[in-house]
């Protein structure tokens, strides 16, 4: 069953104080952007914290762009540009882009500008990370 993530990560933007999202099991099918200031930390429901092998939440989405047209940033299932040192933490969860690569299209899973930043038990995976 596939889920929308929008009402969650909409919580994320308003307000200026840190915000934790907490992600049901599931496969969320959206592309996430985040570049609000304070700390954001999404977190992904599993009974294994410890093993990222067991993690039940996917987000997944299907964006390519020609290398050529320079436009690589528009690509992935998580983008994050965070110019505050607040950080953004991710556990347990799957970050999947569909979109089929080749030697031309970028199609990234996540992208991130950071100076603070952790993924923990989090997964990337673009059509060019080996299964």
């Amino acid at each position: 069953m596939n889920m929308i993530i929008g009402m969650n990560i909409h919580s994320v933007i308003i307000g200026s104080t840190a915000k934790t999202v907490p992600f049901r099991a599931g496969t969320y099918v959206e592309q996430i952007s985040i570049t609000r200031s304070r700390k954001v930390t999404l977190i992904g429901e599993t009974d294994f914290p410890n093993d990222y092998t067991q993690n039940q939440v996917i987000i997944s989405f299907s964006n390519g762009q020609l290398t050529s047209a320079g436009e690589g940033e528009t690509t992935p299932v998580i983008y994050a540009k965070k110019t505050d040192s607040a950080g953004l933490a991710l556990y347990n969860i799957n970050f999947h882009n569909t979109y089929p690569q080749t030697k031309i299209t970028a199609a990234l899973a996540a992208d991130f500008y950071s100076s603070n930043m952790a993924a923990y038990g989090a997964v990337s995976l673009d059509s060019r990370t080996p299964s």
